[in-house]
C-alpha cells in the first residue's frame, strides 16, 4: 500500500472512502475536542470510538492480519519480530544444514566493514522517446541465488567442482541449500497465485526477496562481503548480457535499473510474447556453455509506454540523464511517474497539480507557454490557496538546530512548546516567512510558490524544447532564502 502519509485520517480515507468524526485540524481540532469534553462527551466517546473503529475496517480491508499470520508461519517467527529477517533465514537454513552433518558458526561480534556494490543502473539520456517496452526480471536476485548455486554452504565449504562466478568468486557445484529454499518458495508462490491467495504469495514475496538484504547483514551468521556480491554482480552481469543481445537484434535499450531494462524499437506484442521468450532460452543456452548451470531466470513483459520523458541530470551537463527518474505515458492513457515531484510528499499539492497537468500537455504535443501563464494567474489569484501547504518530516528535535535552522523548522518553533515534539509539520509560505498552517492567517507569499514550486518543473521540460519559465512568464527569479 502506498498513501501520501499514514495518518489515520489519510489511510481511511484513500481505502475506505471514510474518515475520523472531526475534520479539523491543529489548533481547530484541539479546541474541538476539549469543546466536547467540557460540553458533550457522547459527542466526544463517539470521535474515539470512530478512530477505534477505522482501525479495525482498515486491517479487514487491508487483510493485514492475515498476511502477518501467513509471514509468521512462513519465517517461524511471532507476529512481534516478523520485522526481523535475519531469524527467518536461521529457522529456515539451520535444519537443512545440521541434517548435512554441519554446524553454523555464531553471528560474529563484529560491525559491516563494506557495503556490497549495489545493481546497476543503465543511464538514460534526457529527452523524449516513444514506443517503449518495460522488460523486468521476475525475482531476480532469488533467481540468481538458485541459478548460480550462491549460498552460505557453497561458499564456506568447496568441495569437489567449484563453479567461479561473474564476480570471480568461486563457489562448490554441489553443496547448496538456499537453492532449494527458493525453488521451494517459488512453487508455493505460483501455486497461490493459481489459487487467488494473494496473502500467501505477498509473504513468500517478502521472505524470497530478504534473503540478498539478510546475507548482506553483519548481524548474519553467514555474513560474508562475497556472498552479497556475488548477487549483485551476477545480476549486473545479466542484465548487460541481456542488454548485448537485445542490441544484437537491432533494439535500442535506453534505460536499465537492477532488474528491468527499457526496450525501444519493438512492438507490444512482439515484446509481450516472442521478445521474452526467446530472450529466456537464450540466457538458458549462454549460462549453460559459459558457467554450465541451468539457468532459472525468467524475462517478463511488465509494461509498454507509448511516450517516455527522462529529465536532465541537476547541475551537470544537460546531456546527461538522471537515475530513477522518468514519466511513461501508457496506452489507456495514465501516466506513472518514478522519482518526480508529483510523487514526492516534501512538495505542495499545487506542484503536483502543476506537474501532472504539463506532461498532458506535452505528451500531446501541444505548445506549454499559453498554459504555463494561465496556471501562473491562476496561482497568484488565489485559486490554489488550498494546495500551497508544505508538509516535512524532522530529522532531530527542533531544538536541536542550531546552526542552519531550515524553512519548516522555523515554522515548528511559533508553535507552543507542547506541540512541538512530533515528526513533521505543516506549514505556509506568508510575505512574512514560514508559518505552521495552524497559525496561518497572514497573506501568502505567491512569488515564493512560483520561483519554487513552478518555476523548476516548468524548466526540466521546456529546456527539452529550447524554451524557459522566465521568457514565457516574464519573471525574474527570486533570490534563495
Amino acid at each position: 500500500f502506498s498513501f501520501s502519509n499514514f495518518k489515520l485520517e489519510t489511510v481511511a480515507q484513500e481505502l475506505l472512502g471514510e474518515g475520523k468524526d472531526i475534520e479539523a485540524s491543529g489548533e481547530q481540532k484541539i479546541a474541538e475536542i476539549e469543546r466536547r469534553f467540557r460540553e458533550d462527551k457522547i459527542a466526544l466517546a463517539h470521535y474515539n470510538l470512530q478512530d477505534s473503529l477505522l482501525v479495525l475496517r482498515i486491517f479487514e480491508k487491508s487483510q493485514l492480519v492475515n498476511l502477518l499470520l501467513t509471514r509468521a508461519s512462513l519465517s517461524g517467527l511471532p507476529l512481534e519480530l516478523l520485522h526481523l529477517s535475519v531469524p527467518a533465514l536461521d529457522h529456515l537454513y539451520l535444519p537443512h544444514l545440521h541434517r548435512r552433518g554441519f554446524v553454523a558458526f555464531d553471528p560474529l561480534d563484529d560491525f559491516m566493514r563494506e557495503s556490497a556494490p549495489g545493481g546497476l543502473v543503465l543511464e538514460a539520456r534526457p529527452g523524449r522517446y516513444e514506443n517503449i517496452a518495460v522488460l523486468d526480471f521476475k525475482s531476480l536476485y532469488p533467481s540468481i541465488i538458485r541459478t548460480f548455486n550462491i549460498d552460505p554452504l557453497s561458499y564456506y565449504v568447496k568441495t569437489g567442482k567449484t563453479l567461479q562466478l561473474p564476480s570471480g568468486i568461486s563457489i562448490a557445484r554441489e553443496e547448496n541449500i538456499l537453492g532449494g529454499i527458493v525453488g521451494d518458495l517459488l512453487g508455493k508462490r505460483r501455486l497461490a497465485k493459481e489459487q487467488g491467495n494473494k496473502e500467501l504469495s505477498q509473504a513468500v514475496k517478502i521472505l524470497m526477496n530478504s534473503f540478498y538484504g539478510v546475507l548482506g547483514s553483519s548481524n548474519c551468521r553467514f555474513y560474508n562481503y562475497d556472498l552479497p556480491t556475488a548477487i549483485t554482480t551476477s545480476g549486473q552481469y545479466i542484465l548487460k548480457t541481456t542488454k548485448s543481445y537485445l542490441e544484437s537484434k537491432g533494439l535500442k535499450v535506453i534505460y536499465g535499473d537492477t532488474d528491468s531494462l527499457f526496450v525501444q524499437g519493438c512492438e507490444k506484442q512482439e515484446a509481450q510474447f516472442s521478445l521474452v521468450q526467446e530472450v529466456n532460452a537464450y540466457l538458458q543456452k549462454y549460462l549453460s556453455i559459459h558457467f554450465e548451470v541451468s539457468s532459472h531466470l525468467e524475462l517478463e513483459f511488465e509494461k509498454y509506454y507509448g511516450q517516455m520523458f527522462f529529465p536532465a541530470a541537476r547541475s551537470v551537463a544537460a546531456s546527461e540523464g538522471t537515475k530513477k527518474r522518468y514519466v511513461g505515458l501508457k496506452e489507456n492513457g495514465e501516466m506513472d511517474f518514478v522519482g518526480m515531484e508529483f510523487v514526492r510528499t516534501d512538495w505542495t499539492d499545487v506542484a503536483h497539480d502543476f506537474q501532472y497537468a504539463l506532461f498532458e500537455h506535452y505528451f500531446k504535443g501541444e505548445a506549454l507557454g499559453d498554459f504555463i501563464k494561465q496556471f501562473v494567474a491562476a496561482l497568484k489569484n488565489g485559486d490554489y490557496d488550498d494546495r500551497l501547504v508544505y508538509t516535512k518530516r524532522l530529522s532531530k528535535r527542533a531544538d536541536e538546530y542550531t546552526k542552519n535552522i531550515p524553512l519548516h523548522v522555523r515554522a515548528l518553533l511559533q508553535l507552543p512548546k507542547a506541540q512541538q515534539n512530533v515528526n513533521s509539520i505543516s506549514y505556509v509560505m506568508e510575505l512574512s516567512g514560514p508559518v505552521p498552517l495552524a497559525l496561518a492567517q497572514g497573506e501568502l507569499d505567491y512569488d515564493h510558490y512560483v520561483d519554487k514550486q513552478i518555476r523548476p518543473l516548468a524548466d526540466v521540460v521546456l529546456a527539452e524544447r529550447g524554451e524557459s519559465f522566465d521568457e514565457i512568464v516574464g519573471m525574474k527569479q527570486l533570490s534563495l532564502f
